[in-house]
């Protein structure tokens, strides 16, 4: 298995969406024009298999008062595709890019199902989220 990650191209928004929508039982739309895909801190990647997008994960770099903030959002690996450690590396994917731009810590949201994921990634449950959904 010869897996590839690289960054999101416009090209992709079909398969990305099906692997979201697949991951998280709803149906998605995501903003893949160019304007997304280029800014600056937003980092969108999709992970390969023999040229078949099989996983995608979203870091976005958020500019604090005076320090960085990395958020990782839709991770997402085909269901044929899971278990076999390509979310782990889009995860680290993500985290070289923060460290490289200096982020102080990256903050995930997930479900119970998902925590032991994570926690293999390193992170670590800290606080309690409250959500208000439109």
């Amino acid at each position: 298995m010869d897996l590839k990650i690289r960054p999101t191209s416009t090209n992709d928004q079909l398969e990305v969406i099906s692997i979201l929508s697949k991951a998280f039982n709803t149906p998605k739309s995501l903003p893949l024009n160019e304007d997304y895909i280029n800014t600056q801190n937003i980092y969108s990647i999709v992970s390969e298999i023999d040229k078949k997008i099989v996983g995608t994960a979203c870091l976005y770099i958020l500019n604090k008062v005076n320090r960085k903030v990395g958020l990782i959002e839709d991770v997402a690996v085909l269901p044929s595709y899971k278990g076999k450690g390509i979310g782990l590396k889009l995860i680290n994917h993500l985290l070289n890019i923060a460290k490289k731009r200096k982020v102080y810590k990256v903050i995930l949201n997930s479900n119970k199902k998902n925590e032991s994921f994570y926690h293999k990634a390193g992170f670590k449950t800290e606080q309690l989220q409250l959500v208000k959904r439109y």
